[in-house]
């Protein structure tokens, strides 16, 4: 049984492999990364989901040695069609993230510190710190057990009338990780009075991407994120994307799902 804080430690490095030095994501004709969230069930009555498309850059090894790495958003559908955002993280671990805004109604560029942990990912039941500012001192770490995933994955499911032309191929629930022997993490927050109390994860022991993880609050259980990872089939198996991202709040039913185009990678 692997030590807690270690494995936190590989499920991290995991997910920022500097191996893969750069990915594009890029729509192509009806395929295109996108982003849906649903309002909360009480208020879901034939209100449609906010629905965004856009493509996604990353860069792992910029020129400049101060910076660790840079990811940047386009919007490419909406009234907001080619808006921007880049966040900039930088070598020095004391150093923030910075956001720049790119408004092109305005053709200015916005600098903004980084974001709160706990600020929402364009308007989803998703947080930053859930997507990318997290890190395993953030938390307190402890494998409470071992075995194999047993689920299909859930997939976000529409109804005729809420759908658009990107919506209409979705992908369905996700079988193809059943089997696959997980470790099962308990991870618990250091900070006071935050949104939730700890999240249990379960973790492929050969990758250690993260499938399911499943966030309590005072002992109840208030959301559930699941992620379909896939290969980018490079030598190095850790390194792979998300194919699909949903989550959904158990509290009042607002949910989220993010879909990644398949990348091209360097």
């Amino acid at each position: 049984m692997p030590d807690g804080e270690a494995l936190a430690r590989q499920v991290y490095g995991s997910l920022h492999d500097k191996t893969l030095r750069n990915a594009v994501s890029k729509r192509t004709g009806r395929a295109a990364a996108m982003v849906l969230s649903r309002v909360p069930l009480a208020k879901r009555k034939h209100r449609r989901p906010h629905i965004q498309t856009f493509d996604t850059y990353i860069n792992n090894t910029p020129a400049d040695p101060a910076i660790d790495t840079q990811q940047m958003a386009i919007l490419t559908s909406g009234k907001a069609k080619g808006a921007g955002v880049l966040v900039t993280r930088y070598a020095d671990p004391k150093k923030h993230a910075v956001l720049t805004i790119w408004l092109p109604a305005l053709r200015k560029a916005r600098h903004v510190n980084e974001p709160s942990y706990e600020d929402v990912w364009f308007g989803t039941n998703l947080t930053y710190g859930e997507l990318v500012l997290r890190k395993p001192e953030d938390e307190t770490h402890e494998v409470i057990g071992e075995g194999t995933f047993k689920d299909c994955l859930p997939s976000m499911v529409l109804q005729p009338w809420e759908q658009n032309r990107y919506t209409q191929m979705l992908p369905g629930e996700q079988c193809g990780h059943r089997g696959t022997p997980v470790w099962i993490l308990k991870s618990t927050t250091r900070f006071v009075n935050w949104w939730y109390d700890y999240h249990i994860t379960e973790i492929d022991k050969q990758t250690f991407w993260p499938y399911r993880t499943v966030y309590y609050k005072n002992g109840k259980k208030i959301k559930t994120v699941v992620v379909d990872w896939q290969s980018l089939d490079q030598p190095d198996p850790k390194l792979g994307y998300p194919r699909f991202i949903y989550a959904i709040s158990h509290d009042d039913g607002a949910t989220a799902w993010s879909m990644c185009h398949a990348r091209r990678s360097g």
